[in-house]
Parts: structure tokens; C-alpha cells; sequence
């Protein structure tokens, strides 16, 4: 689940109100959470509320521990990652908290890296449509400055013609 708005569709099918509440405490505060036996002790994680009913991940088995990483990038979060185990005699340890720490490392980037992009993206699509709309505006006072340039270049010394090359000059620049 990701806070920016269209990837915060991205876990719909999280039903269980005390998942939705830690993901969302994750979310704001940028600090993990574990439940290390969901199905045995009821734990309560690291932050509080106790997990009255057991999680299930989508179309699968019910949850026995799980744990809540924050998506950190460029000093904010932008998601989480939820990483459980669905075997009795399987828990999250130290070992595999850092993988799945490094994993959500790299995604935070990939995904920082994914709006970036589309970010720079909308605004060069900005800067076109603006020079599109601007590029007329400057064709129409260049198209005489031109011919009076061409004026000055090809008629020696014709006073009456350069002094009227030199006013279209300046009023096509104002």
C-alpha cells in the first residue's frame, strides 16, 4: 500500500481492520512493525492494537507472523511492504527482516525513480504544449524583421529604404 494516489489501490483486498490500521500507522510515522505470532499469543507488534482476528493474504492461507516495512525515499514514505509467513514453525527473524529491509530499500527507490519519471515527464509535456502555443507568437514580428534585414543587406545606400527597415525592426521588437 502506497500513500501517492494511484498506487494506493495496490493492497485492496487487506479486510482486516488491525492490518489496515498498523499499514496505515506505518505509513505516517516511516517506522516498521512486527507481529512475530499472530495466531498463537495475539501479539500486540511493536505500536499497539491487538490483532483480534487472524489475516489471511489474498486467495491464500491465514497469517502467523507478519511484518509492516516502510517504503523510505528521499526522506518520506511512500508505501509500505507487507511480509508474512503462513507456517507455524516459520518466523520472521533477524536474517530474513534484513532481506526483506533491503528489498523494500530497493523498491522504495525503483518506485521514487518510477514518479520521478513520470514527473519530468508531465512537465516536458508542459514545455511543449507552451512552446507550441508560443512558437506562432514569434514567427509572426520575425517574418518582417527578416525582410527588413534582407532590405539593409541588399540596398547600398538607399537612405528612404533603411530608415524604413529600422522602423519595422522596432516595431515588430516592441
Amino acid at each position: 500500500l502506497t500513500a501517492e494516489p494511484p498506487c494506493s489501490q495496490s493492497v485492496p483486498a487487506v479486510d482486516c481492520g488491525w492490518w489496515r490500521d498498523a499499514i496505515a500507522r506505518v505509513l505516517g510515522s516511516g517506522v516498521g512493525e512486527s507481529f512475530p505470532d499472530i495466531a498463537g499469543t495475539q501479539s500486540t507488534g511493536d505500536r499497539g492494537g491487538a490483532p483480534n482476528t487472524q489475516p489471511e493474504i489474498p486467495r491464500g492461507s491465514p497469517l502467523h507472523s507478519l511484518v509492516i516495512i516502510p517504503l523510505l525515499a528521499r526522506g518520506r514514505t511512500i508505501g509500505v511492504i507487507s511480509l508474512g509467513t503462513t507456517s507455524a514453525g516459520r518466523t520472521i527473524d533477524a536474517d530474513l527482516a534484513a532481506v526483506a529491509s533491503d528489498v523494500a530499500s530497493r523498491a522504495a527507490i525503483a518506485l521514487d525513480n518510477a514518479l520521478l519519471y513520470r514527473k519530468i515527464h508531465e512537465q516536458d509535456r508542459r514545455k511543449n504544449e507552451f512552446l507550441e502555443m508560443l512558437s506562432p507568437e514569434l514567427r509572426n514580428p520575425l517574418a518582417p524583421i527578416t525582410n527588413a534585414v534582407h532590405v539593409l543587406q541588399n540596398n547600398g545606400s538607399d537612405a528612404k529604404r533603411h530608415d524604413w527597415a529600422r522602423e519595422v525592426i522596432g516595431r515588430q521588437v516592441k
